[in-house]
């Protein structure tokens, strides 16, 4: 949630002078473009043709969608609570057309692997009947010499890990990733843009 809350702020800040231009509206056929006016920053384009919708701009490229004729439609999700718009990283991201850009939508996270450890621990500590401060102190000591910024290295980490012979328990199902950065602010724009599009907020 971290990942998305900073994206969330860093978007609203970026898009708070951004005006659109429609280029192009002629029924599934759209193109319009949100930049601040007489800057070449953080502008981004959003065109859509039958069944599909295209990114591409300074803020952020790459990124085609395709799941019903008018695409407009497809993102404008709104969750049941206050009716207010939520994006949907996970859903929209099986809609993207192009392989690599759908890979690139989640990343490594290190407070991922934080949290799964500090869960696995308290299961451990739980098990085994020691004190989870026994637990803590050995994995800071076991990671020292690992640097757990690079997944390959947090993921030896995990399993070299072992309290009296004993190691994680299905730790090889850990997701220690979460949503990329640039494509949450994608998610943003695209919902930002078709709000302004409709005369929304």
């Amino acid at each position: 949630m971290e990942a998305e809350q900073r994206a969330a702020a860093r978007f609203k800040q970026i898009a708070g002078k951004h005006e659109m231009t429609v280029l192009r509206d002629d029924g599934l056929y759209r193109h319009l473009r949100f930049k601040r006016p007489d800057e070449l920053t953080y502008w981004f384009d959003l065109v859509t043709w039958p069944g599909y919708l295209a990114i591409n701009g300074d803020l952020v490229s790459g990124y085609t969608f395709s799941r019903i004729e008018d695409m407009f439609r497809f993102f404008q999700y709104r969750s049941d609570v206050h009716g207010q718009f939520r994006i949907n990283p996970h859903y929209w991201s099986e809609k993207i057309t192009n392989y690599d850009a759908m890979k690139g939508t989640r990343v490594y996270s290190e407070a991922a692997l934080h949290n799964h450890v500090k869960e696995a621990l308290r299961n451990m500590a739980e098990s085994e009947g020691v004190g989870l401060p026994v637990l803590e102190k050995e994995w800071r000591e076991h990671v020292q010499y690992f640097d757990l910024s690079i997944e390959g290295w947090a993921r030896q980490a995990i399993d070299d890990f072992r309290y009296m012979g004993r190691g994680f328990v299905d730790a090889w199902e850990w997701d220690l990733t979460e949503w990329s950065y640039p494509f949450l602010l994608c998610c943003h724009a695209i919902g930002w843009g078709i709000r302004r599009y409709r005369g929304e907020r």
